[in-house]
């Protein structure tokens, strides 16, 4: 009799799979024997993966002509079909074959891998590889606690089913699509830059390029700002009781130049005219704010959050809380939903009394209302996974850092605030009369502080004191009316925060008018698990962008470079919020997947019609290449063996011709340069020696320091120039 093989995501997945199914067998979980990847029970056995098992091709996987040099690439390079290949990691090698091998003893496969589009795609890849056919099946579910696992055990689906096959076909053409990108447009644009002279790897991507415009374009705009100066007339007043506030002037709109008054004479005349003018309350108004309790975590808004109130990036937030979720403290990491499950509330108070045992947590859970039924509690709203929340599993804070520590209160008291009162508060406006000229004087009164017990609002939302008490037609002393002169400030640079939301909603960045209408506030760039990693791999691995102490992200030389290079289309995220569109309608089952890939390839291909069409003009750095029948251009480039020593390449991968620097220029070639070595056939170069103790005497008088050697360091007959001192 064949096997039931559970393949799932990770380890300790896999090992809560095998407790639940032993649970459900009122048997012991068999051990897992070591090294083995696996654990057997009777009628089923549980393996696992570590993430990805598999890779598409390179191109040089495909055919011999596309393993040669980027300048003679035959672009567009569109694989029929798409392949995958082994991940070259040694622990992959043993999973692989422990997974492998549960296969060939299976009647049937329940996918474990996570629940999303990720966990879909990775178990599909390797079912394919592996040649699977027979039936399989759908285990939906994070959790992480035998009970909750034994009940999603009891709702396994078949894998055949949509919902299931969206993510699927969604995921692979997201895969497909962005290799076709990335391979395509980045060697075109590489060699279009190379013949032009310049130095330079155009990394191109479906979202990175489009992240990276968005960042040079608006620190343009904070480098193009220029300050002005501008006036505000302040009333310094005191009422009845000696209670002091202040009043600022409302301009009037003839003095108005946009916002502010650059006029200070103007604002002195007035300023003189109310010398010796009373002060008298013409009106008051009010308004009552509510605001709900915050949305729910997902993984996006916490690296938001965490940004606003720590030092951490996303990339540590994503990384901490990743650790707390495999030792069962946090519930799914990569989640994009912000509502919990319904089962979730139903369990809250077993839930809170665990969170209680947390000295800082405990005072909040007894002040949380457990009879409330909040909005955000709906599983009909949750497309892949709940909203980011911790379990009944308290940490050991023996185990983790402060900064763990920190992202598990955030997401503990995020859920805590749900059962807390709205938070109320009234804006108030008071309007005072001075010599026919009107000020007006605001402040907030917190009517009910509700959620914001839990969490506290973030920077300066609602900071102003509240009003002292003020009627209509009081009169008010007046201390002084005085000029304040400020600034204008550029806008605030670009930060790793503002850049995740720019990616969750960038309708505020599309050029067509009738597309951001279209998208209204679902232009997403990206998705929640991968977001984080943008700026990594614009900082760290593309050096585009530079991460300065203050948390700012500014544009290097070359991310500059980069972003003049690559086409609008690219660099504009309209397209890539349409593509995004059309991932969803494959998921839903709404729009074919080949139509998709084949408006794709089409796309790609005018592409490269254009890259090649182009000519930049050529770097006044570079020089024609010396190689006979060349037409590239070399540049030159430091050594990476010889710090501080020189040379100058050609920038055609075929031809690869290289010469000595002469003082920032190509080296004037000796008599013999080219010819063939008698010894070894390798043609003679010209070289410079390096300038040291044992020369110097000699160069003060003769500075030609040319030489000629071949490859193999042999030299031609002895001449003048032609062999090192």
């Amino acid at each position: 009799m064949g096997l039931q093989v559970y393949m799932a995501e990770k380890p300790k997945m896999g090992r809560v799979i095998a407790q639940a199914l032993a649970a459900r067998q009122g048997v012991p979980c068999p051990r897992e024997e070591k090294g083995a990847q696996m654990i057997r029970g009777n009628g089923w056995a549980v393996g696992w993966l570590a993430g990805h098992a598999y890779t598409l091709y390179d191109t040089a996987d495909y055919r011999p002509e596309w393993a040669v040099g980027w300048n003679n690439m035959p672009l567009p390079l569109l694989p029929e079909p798409f392949r995958f290949k082994p991940i070259d990691m040694e622990h992959l090698v043993k999973i692989r074959a422990a997974m492998s091998s549960l296969l060939t003893e299976a009647n049937s496969v329940v996918i474990a891998t996570d629940a999303g589009q990720e966990g879909q795609i990775i178990a599909e890849i390797f079912l394919s590889e592996n040649n699977w056919s027979g039936p399989t099946y759908r285990l939906w579910s994070s959790a992480q606690e035998i009970e909750a696992m034994k009940s999603a055990l009891s709702s396994i689906e078949s894998n055949d089913l949509m919902k299931y096959q969206g993510h699927k076909l969604s995921g692979l053409a997201r895969m497909k699509s962005d290799w076709l990108i990335g391979i395509n447009l980045t060697i075109a644009y590489t060699r279009l830059a190379r013949k032009a002279g310049y130095n330079v790897l155009a990394s191109a991507g479906r979202v990175q390029s489009a992240l990276l415009a968005i960042c040079v374009d608006h620190e343009d705009k904070v480098l193009a700002f220029k300050s002005g100066h501008y006036y505000d007339m302040v009333a310094d007043l005191v009422t009845a009781d000696g209670t002091r506030l202040t009043a600022e002037l409302v301009i009037p709109e003839e003095l108005l130049d946009g916002k502010h008054c650059t006029d200070r004479d103007a604002l002195q005349t007035i300023m003189g005219q109310l010398q010796g003018q009373s002060a008298k309350v013409s009106a008051i108004s009010s308004n009552t704010h509510t605001r709900h309790p915050p949305t729910p975590f997902n993984l996006t808004n916490l690296c938001i959050y965490m940004g606003g109130v720590s030092d951490m990036s996303a990339a540590e937030v994503v990384a901490k809380y990743q650790e707390m979720y495999e030792a069962g403290h946090l519930t799914y990491t990569r989640t994009d939903d912000t509502f919990y499950e319904d089962e979730q509330l139903t369990k809250i108070g077993q839930l809170f009394d665990a969170l209680a045992k947390d000295e800082e947590l405990a005072p909040l859970v007894a002040g949380a209302n457990k009879n409330l039924r909040p909005s955000s509690f709906c599983s009909s709203k949750i497309t892949e996974h709940p909203a980011n929340s911790p379990t009944s599993s308290l940490p050991n804070w023996g185990n983790f850092d402060s900064a763990s520590r920190q992202i598990y209160l955030a997401v503990a008291k995020r859920l805590i605030a749900q059962f807390y009162p709205d938070y109320i508060s009234t804006s108030s406006t008071a309007a005072i009369s001075i010599g026919g000229q009107q000020f007006q004087t605001k402040g907030v009164t917190v009517d009910q502080a509700g959620w914001t017990q839990v969490q506290p609002l973030q920077g300066d939302e609602d900071d102003r004191q509240p009003l002292p008490t003020l009627t209509k037609g009081q009169s008010l002393t007046i201390e002084s009316i005085r000029l304040e002169a400020k600034k204008t400030r550029a806008p605030a640079r670009m930060t790793e925060s503002r850049l995740l939301k720019i990616m969750e909603n960038a309708s505020g960045h599309l050029s067509d008018p009738r597309l951001k209408e279209r998208l209204k506030d679902n232009a997403s760039l990206g998705t929640s698990a991968t977001r984080h990693t943008y700026v990594d791999l614009l900082v760290q691995k593309r050096k585009f962008l530079s991460l300065y102490p203050d948390k700012t992200l500014r544009p290097t030389k070359l991310g500059r470079q980069v972003r003049s290079l690559l086409p609008v289309e690219l660099t504009s995220p309209d397209l890539t919020a349409l593509w995004e569109i059309s991932f969803n309608k494959i998921r839903l089952g709404r729009q074919e997947p080949d139509a998709f890939m084949n408006n794709m390839k089409t796309w790609i291909s005018a592409q490269c019609e254009k890259a090649t069409a182009l000519k930049l003009e050529r770097n006044p750095m570079a020089v024609p290449c010396s190689a006979p029948s060349c037409e590239s251009v070399m540049i030159r480039r430091e050594s990476k063996a010889n710090k501080g020593m020189f040379f100058w390449m050609c920038t055609d991968d075929d031809c690869r011709n290289y010469v000595a620097d002469d003082g920032g220029k190509p080296v004037e070639p000796l008599a013999g340069d080219g010819t063939p070595c008698p010894t070894c056939g390798e043609p003679f170069k010209t070289r410079m020696r390096k300038r040291n103790l044992k020369n110097v005497s000699k160069t003060r008088h003769h500075t030609d320091r040319r030489y000629i050697m071949c490859a193999n360091k042999h030299f031609p007959p002895k001449t003048s120039n032609n062999k090192p001192s």
